[in-house]
């Protein structure tokens, strides 16, 4: 699949957002993110606080080329 990445601050994550965590592309769901003492966290790591970057993935939809449509 392929995906393309950026990097974003972790209060603009949203649920739903696919993000890059540990080394494994992992859904945000609503349980996922939380607010405590320790500010924003989502799967229980508030990346440093909220200065390191959360990478966030985005999907690429490519259609498949018919084969009896024109190039």
């Amino acid at each position: 699949m392929q995906v393309i990445r950026k990097e974003v601050h972790i209060s603009d994550v949203k649920i739903g957002d696919c993000i890059e965590h540990q080394g494994r592309l992992m859904t945000v769901c609503r349980k996922d993110i939380k607010k405590g003492f320790m500010g924003l966290t989502i799967f229980g790591d508030s990346y440093r606080l909220g200065r390191q970057l959360v990478v966030r993935a985005t999907p690429i939809h490519v259609m498949p080329k018919l084969p009896n449509q024109a190039p």
